[in-house]
């Protein structure tokens, strides 16, 4: 039976019911899990997650403050991982009757959209280079509102740009597929580009926001909660059409308030989630449901999407990981083992799913091909 993850638990050995409950997890790992709980369930539960979870410093003082016993029973990256094929993804996919599918920014590079780790994420205001964790805050916004409406002006004009690919496209169509054979497909992006929904994608959760809508800075402004399209067609913000090249927006006001600046329709990093715009309890009551999780483009090392994994692992689902690369942040942030891991890009993954899950589904074969095998 499914147990419900209530989002710290307050209860005397929760953890060590846990560990009872997954003898394979060790001391430490069943301590994650009980940090990233909030006081309840549900939609409500998920305004208290923040965007990260902690900070690197704080994360080095925990590891090295952390008593010797609970570093008990850490898997190996062998014993994490375990290699698995198209053909076993489309079997599990067959097979299982309600679906979540949690995205990042890497289903979205081969449109264009860069991640905005390393050096191609800074962002200049005056002298200093700041980066998108640093940029992208409700408190740079009010002390910089020009600068930083700039860089998202910018952000919007490069997401407006670029298509859908070859993943996105498939995504949607993966949805269909599911969902015409009577299953429940929920797809919760990290990512703010609506790429998803340029492809056809039907109700994708944006548990991070879209950049093609804004809303007042205000929370006091009725308007805070309004979503409008973004304010202007070209980069500069006037209403001349130009090409794509020099970026010197106006700040926009709100027309509610007539007051504040707007402010893009994003969840900054050190902004709570929520349901009314995010949608965040709606991605955790899906995944309470699931009996599949497949992953794809993501570290999944923010606050939500780490709870999502959490879930997962109490729940004993399966959970695939579409990626290039092993996803080391998972190894050494969650404790779902094995992981299924599909060695593939996901422009190149999720059309070959699609054709493998035709094939099985035309001869009967949800029936066939191992859950979880290798090749």
């Amino acid at each position: 039976m499914k147990r419900r993850l209530s989002l710290p638990s307050s209860e005397g050995g929760a953890a060590e019911r846990k560990q009872e409950e997954h003898p394979r997890r060790s001391k430490r790992q069943a301590r994650t899990i009980d940090s990233k709980q909030g006081s309840g369930g549900g939609a409500k539960a998920v305004d208290a997650l923040r965007f990260h979870t902690e900070s690197e410093p704080e994360k080095w003082a925990r590891e090295e403050n952390a008593p010797d016993d609970e570093e008990e029973d850490i898997a190996s990256e062998e014993e994490f991982y375990r290699e698995t094929s198209i053909d076993a993804l489309a079997a599990l996919v067959a097979r299982a009757q309600s679906i979540v599918l949690l995205t990042g920014a890497g289903v979205s590079l081969a449109s264009g959209i860069p991640t905005y780790r390393g050096s191609e994420g800074f962002w200049t205001i005056g002298s200093k280079n700041y980066t998108p964790q640093a940029i992208a805050t409700n408190r740079m916004y009010r002390s910089h509102p020009h600068e930083c409406w700039k860089y998202f002006v910018e952000r919007h004009f490069q997401c407006k740009s670029a298509e859908p690919n070859e993943a996105h496209r498939a995504i949607a169509r993966l949805e269909k597929l599911v969902e015409t054979r009577g299953g429940d497909f929920t797809l919760v992006s990290q990512n703010v580009d609506g790429l998803h929904l340029r492809a056809g994608s039907r109700k994708p959760l944006e548990i991070h926001g879209n950049l093609s809508y804004v809303r007042c800075l205000d929370d006091n402004c009725e308007g805070s909660r309004e979503l409008s399209p973004f304010p202007y067609s070209n980069p500069r913000g006037d209403d001349d059409e130009g090409k794509h090249g020099v970026c010197d927006p106006k700040l926009v006001i709100c027309s509610r308030c007539k007051r504040h600046p707007v402010r893009p329709s994003v969840l900054f990093f050190d902004e709570n989630y929520d349901e009314e715009i995010y949608r965040a309890g709606s991605a955790t009551e899906a995944l309470e449901k699931a009996d599949l999780l497949i992953m794809a483009g993501t570290q999944a090392c923010t606050q939500l999407p780490s709870i999502m994994i959490a879930i997962a692992a109490q729940n004993g689902i399966d959970v695939v990981d579409i990626n290039p690369n092993l996803n080391g942040a998972l190894y050494e942030n969650f404790y779902h083992r094995p992981l299924l891991w599909v060695n593939d890009k996901a422009e190149v993954a999720f059309p070959r799913l699609n054709r493998a899950l035709l094939e099985q589904l035309e001869r009967g074969g949800s029936s066939g091909g191992g859950g979880g095998g290798g090749g």
